[in-house]
């Protein structure tokens, strides 16, 4: 299995894919997963919610990731 489709299968690949082949050639990045950029999505709610879990950094990051997974996981269904 290729990098690429490694990050597809474990990440969602790229959350804001380029079509411009230029762009990956010069700085040769794909940019964020989509793992990521939902984990950073739950995150954002996450810091929000007025509980001392929410606000201990490891936690929150954790259970942010914990979202993303599960939300990659329902994407694929």
């Amino acid at each position: 299995m290729t990098r690429k489709e490694n990050d597809m299968k474990e990440n969602g690949g790229p959350a804001f894919p380029q079509n411009d082949a230029t762009v990956n050639r010069i700085n040769n990045l794909d940019g964020m997963s989509l793992r990521d950029y939902f984990a950073g999505q739950a995150l954002i709610a996450l810091i929000g919610i007025n509980d001392e879990d929410a606000k201990n950094t490891g936690m929150a990051s954790h259970t942010a990731y914990c979202y993303a997974d599960e939300m990659l996981k329902r994407r694929s269904e």
